[in-house]
């Protein structure tokens, strides 16, 4: 296979040292993990030390998983030499772990969340590129990520008890040290002008079922194409990116997230948050023929409730529960534990399970558990607990795991498998970004009413969590429903 840009950028394709490329994506994945489930578990502890409110703790994730979708989208269309890009990616990244350390106000925190966001969209790139066509690789770093997100709840807690939540910045500082392996392995690789890079090409792997090699360069639709594709109007997975789609589409993120977090503090009826959710959506709007078609809308929902319950769990934990940051690890850990070995159990199972029983009965089974979420009270078992935060982890690891499955997401959904694709995973980053936002309008808004009736802090946090948990069920369903009809559509 020719490697991606090397015409076009007039540089010989050069494989990078398989040692240097596999040990920095490692790296990489497990910084991503740290991210997204273990500092959520140490917000709490910046509640109480920074005296944040609930907006300030959404931002705190939400920067990062904007600023990461955002960056991704940009450089996946822009032709961008992956040294470089690695380089830029570790350093802003470790800057803004080491700003993060030092924040003694939640508005510099979250500062630092969005230029470690940023970093990591630029890192994620050559990452992915650097492992795509070598299957070995490919199946380390996706086994490296599934543990690391199963243990960074753990981490996080253990972290914030044993010491203070500025220590696991400092940590992540640190650990951005051996993904500088990726400056060094890439040596000068060259994403095509117009965004034809890494997995944004891996659709066309396995070529000649989606047409010729000619029909594949030029990006004319194939006739064979799925019902999808055909009908949602999104371009080939191989195709840049438009520039102008991409940064509506960007721009759109950037006001919708702002608008729904910032709802709370503003009000629902403000002009400020009108205009910033009107434009926001007319923007998407533009913009969403940019996303791959096919599973992504599934793809949104998982990666978005997956990030409302690691965010909110540690809060009722321990603000509502009283529970200690590391006992609130332990429990949270049901949560990425269950999705981690579901994930892995479905994709080994691709080829004894029908893929379409994995993802919708997945689905359903992560709706149960938002149901159950929706009955948490501050007075609730721990039995509760658990049961819901391993229904709702277990079934998106089991959707997530269908997905990615190969030979099983264009029965299930409609589209064909892009593993490694930085493509779906900015759209899994932007649809976690507004489903976090959602949600902490919700929480916000359930929590103002409780308060304003006269119930206590615990009373009102436990009500914004079940209104979160609502959010998530009907979510959910919608997205079962909507995979059951691309299943149905591509059965021959």
């Amino acid at each position: 296979m020719r490697a991606a840009g090397a015409g076009e950028a007039g540089l010989p394709a050069r494989s990078p040292p398989r040692f240097l490329a596999t040990t920095g994506t490692l790296a990489v994945v497990g910084l991503v993990a740290v991210d997204v489930a273990a500092v959520p578990a140490v917000l709490p502890s910046v509640r109480v030390e920074l005296g944040s409110s609930s907006s300030g703790l959404v931002w705190v994730q939400d920067a990062y998983l904007l600023a990461l979708a955002v960056t991704l989208m940009l450089v996946v269309r822009a032709g961008v030499d992956h040294r470089l890009l690695a380089a830029v990616g570790v350093a802003s990244f470790a800057g803004g772990a080491l700003l993060a350390s030092t924040a003694d106000e939640t508005a510099t925190l979250v500062t630092g969340r969005a230029i470690q966001g940023a970093g990591m969209g630029a890192l994620l790139l050559p990452a992915l590129e650097s492992v795509r066509e070598a299957a070995g690789e490919r199946w380390m770093v996706g086994a490296g990520a599934l543990m690391a997100l199963a243990v960074a709840p753990l981490a996080g807690g253990a972290v914030a008890e044993t010491a203070s939540w500025p220590w696991l910045f400092r940590i992540e500082l640190v650990g951005a040290v051996p993904a500088l392996l990726l400056v060094a392995a890439m040596g000068g690789r060259r994403a095509a002008q117009g965004g034809a890079a890494g997995g944004v090409r891996a659709a066309q792997g396995g070529a000649s079922a989606s047409g010729s090699h000619g029909e594949r360069e030029s990006g004319r639709v194939p006739a064979n194409r799925s019902h999808a594709e055909r009908e949602g109007g999104s371009p080939p997975q191989g195709q840049p990116l438009r520039g102008d789609r991409t940064a509506a589409l960007a721009g759109g993120l950037i006001l919708a997230v702002t608008g729904l977090v910032q709802s709370g503090p503003w009000g629902w009826a403000s002009a400020d948050t009108l205009l910033l959710l009107a434009g926001g959506a007319a923007l998407i709007l533009v913009g969403r023929r940019e996303l791959p078609a096919g599973a992504d809308a599934v793809v949104l929902v998982i990666a978005g409730c997956l990030a409302v319950g690691l965010l909110l769990a540690p809060q009722y934990l321990e603000l509502v529960r009283g529970l200690s940051p590391l006992r609130s690890g332990v429990l949270t850990a049901v949560l990425t534990v269950s999705a981690a070995t579901l994930a892995a159990a479905a994709r080994l199972l691709a080829g004894r399970i029908p893929p379409r029983l994995s993802l919708i009965g997945g689905l359903a089974w992560a709706a149960l558990g938002a149901l159950g979420m929706t009955r948490i009270d501050p007075a609730s078992s721990y039995a509760l607990v658990i049961v819901s935060l391993g229904l709702l982890g277990g079934g998106i690891g089991a959707a997530a795991g269908a997905l990615a499955g190969r030979g099983g997401v264009a029965a299930a959904a409609g589209a064909r498998p892009t593993p490694a694709d930085p493509v779906r995973l900015a759209a899994a980053a932007a649809g976690a970004a507004l489903v976090v936002a959602a949600a902490g309008a919700l929480l916000q808004r359930a929590q103002l009413e409780e308060r304003e009736g006269g119930g206590s802090f615990e009373e009102a946090l436990a009500a914004g969590l079940a209104a979160s948990g609502w959010l998530m069920a009907a979510l959910l369903v919608a997205a079962a429903v909507l995979a059951w009809r691309r299943a149905s559509s591509s059965s021959p």
